[in-house]
């Protein structure tokens, strides 16, 4: 999807740039090109989020660490 955005965004804007500057056109896509990209990287970015956060409900809490005293280590040397 982001590969056909940015083909369609850069031959459009050479596209107007080129050969009609003055265009509303190549006026709005010069302004909303880098909106547009914010906006897919923050789609992209909220959908990852969201899976992970599937992902660890999915897991279950985390597990903590038992650390063992380490006097029971020095009781079962001797």
């Amino acid at each position: 999807m982001q590969i056909i955005v940015l083909f369609a965004t850069i031959g459009a804007g050479i596209y107007f740039l080129l050969f009609d500057r003055e265009s509303p056109i190549a006026i709005t896509i010069a302004a909303l090109a880098p909106l547009g990209w914010a906006a897919l990287f923050m789609l992209r970015f909220l959908a990852e989020r969201k899976k992970k956060k599937i992902e660890r409900e999915e897991q279950g809490p985390p597990t903590r660490k038992k650390f063992k005293d380490p006097n029971e280590f020095l009781e079962k040397k001797s």
